[in-house]
């Protein structure tokens, strides 16, 4: 019943979203996952040996020991282990490792209950318990220390200068308003003003299997200025141009064109909006 009511509201939001413009590649027979994606093929063992170190092979321990094939989340966490090891899920492969990372979330409980049961019988075993535990929990710690320290990680995502056209923009358009901009993946006008784009980044529509091409060649095109230029801001409705670093280095935008014909209502060092009136 369970499985049956999340594929039925799966299948309403697949169907009206992705319907006719996924690709190919999306599902495919891929044994091995990584271990055998690169120019060297790793052995398979080793491979996991080397990514989730003592627990695997503690984690399968634990489950026979624990009776865990009793249990469906940990037969569920075995079986998305083994299928996220055969099939590919999505165009990109590494995309199964969000497959993986709840095969280890649902692994870890009967683990942890073993850990539990180990502890519980004499000092020595609690010395090996709290042993092994740190060898499974050490990389995690790693990570978690790599990403305090700040002044090696820190990345800026927006500019103030980004920060302060968004607020202006949102005060002059409408939620419903459409903009033509580039797909950069932190472009202010979606992320921070909440307004409607025309592409969003390529690298995650790729990754959902999106067909976004024949988009991508239509908004350059508008970039482009012209009369195509023209018909095709009136046909996707847009309201709003924005021209930028990224509009003029990645889609070689025509600002001359958007300058000669529309009025331009907000100016930044990097940042000019045109208002669209065809």
């Amino acid at each position: 019943i369970f499985a049956f009511s999340a594929a039925l509201v799966v299948l309403l939001i697949y169907i009206p979203l992705y319907s006719g413009m996924v690709g190919g590649g999306f599902f495919s027979w891929r044994p091995g996952w990584l271990a055998l994606n690169g120019d060297v093929p790793m052995n398979f063992f080793r491979f996991w040996f080397l990514n989730w170190g003592v627990f695997l092979p503690f984690s399968l321990l634990a489950f026979w020991r624990m009776r865990a094939y009793r249990n469906p989340l940990a037969v569920s966490g075995l079986a998305i282990f083994a299928l996220a090891n055969l099939f590919q899920f999505q165009p990109f492969i590494w995309d199964n490792s969000k497959l993986f990372t709840w095969s280890y979330l649902l692994l870890a409980a009967p683990a942890t209950g073993y850990l539990a049961q180990i502890w519980r019988r004499g000092i020595t075993l609690k010395i090996l318990t709290v042993f092994i535990f740190a060898v499974m929990t050490a990389s995690g710690f790693l990570d978690l220390w790599r990403l305090t320290r700040t002044d090696y990680t820190a990345a800026q995502i927006w500019s103030v200068e980004e920060e302060t056209i968004a607020e202006k923009f949102r005060e002059i358009s409408k939620p419903t308003d459409i903009t033509l901009t580039s797909d950069k993946h932190n472009h202010w006008v979606p992320m921070l003003s909440g307004r409607q784009i025309i592409l969003g980044y390529r690298g995650w529509a790729w990754t959902y299997g999106i067909n976004y091409h024949p988009i991508e060649n239509d908004v350059r095109v508008m970039f482009a200025g012209g009369p195509e230029s023209e018909r095709l801001l009136k046909e996707y409705k847009v309201r709003f141009a924005v021209i930028g670093p990224d509009e003029i280095n990645n889609y070689q935008a025509n600002e001359e064109f958007f300058r000669s014909r529309f009025e331009k209502i907000l100016e930044s060092k990097e940042y000019r909006v045109y208002r669209v009136e065809l």
